[in-house]
């Protein structure tokens, strides 16, 4: 579909996967901290 219809390339489609796949990977680190100052329900409402 983003190819097709979007009109976008293969590298840039890459490019926007890859960097969904880092924020992810840091945002789990950032998470663990999180929930150990704020506690497990209020980091999940965060």
């Amino acid at each position: 579909y983003v190819l097709r219809t979007l009109g976008l390339n293969a590298t840039t489609l890459g490019i926007l996967i890859g960097t969904g796949g880092l924020g992810a990977l840091i945002g789990s680190f950032w998470a663990g901290r999180m929930s150990h100052r704020l506690g497990t329900g209020r980091a999940l409402l965060a």
